[in-house]
């Protein structure tokens, strides 16, 4: 079954959840895959396709090298609380995720995230904001 865009904020609606959306929408909307929800997790999130994020960042001006960082420590390295979104690595966008991510590491910064030997940085900020209600955007 597929749902569009449109079916999905119903639901969302519909169940009163709280979400989290990356901002403007209206850029990265297309990226939405859809909700994931886990043991543990009170509520689903939203989650996004990591290439197609990726991809919005170079089609607004960057390179893939500056893609990448701003991904890593603006998007991917923001906690805003149990609403923040996910992010998915497709099978298809692996290479292009891992070619933007080397070229990232090559420019000399450190990657910081802990599943690479960082330390993680808990007070990133960027594209996501702070936590909303049903339907909040980030």
């Amino acid at each position: 079954m597929s749902m569009t865009l449109e079916k999905l904020m119903e639901y969302i609606e519909e169940k009163n959840l709280t979400v989290l959306r990356l901002e403007p929408k209206e850029t990265y909307d297309p990226a939405l895959v859809g909700l994931m929800e886990r043991f543990g997790q009170e509520q689903p999130v939203l989650v996004y396709d990591v290439h197609k994020v990726l991809q919005i960042l170079e089609d607004s001006g960057m390179t893939s090298e500056e893609a990448g960082e701003w991904y890593d420590y603006n998007i991917i390295g923001a906690w805003v609380g149990p609403s923040t979104p996910g992010f998915m690595i497709t099978i298809t966008g692996a290479a292009d995720v891992d070619r933007a991510r080397r070229e990232a590491d090559n420019d000399g910064d450190v990657d910081k995230r802990p599943e690479n030997g960082g330390h993680g940085d808990d007070s990133a900020s960027g594209a996501i904001g702070g936590e909303g209600e049903s339907g909040a955007d980030i």
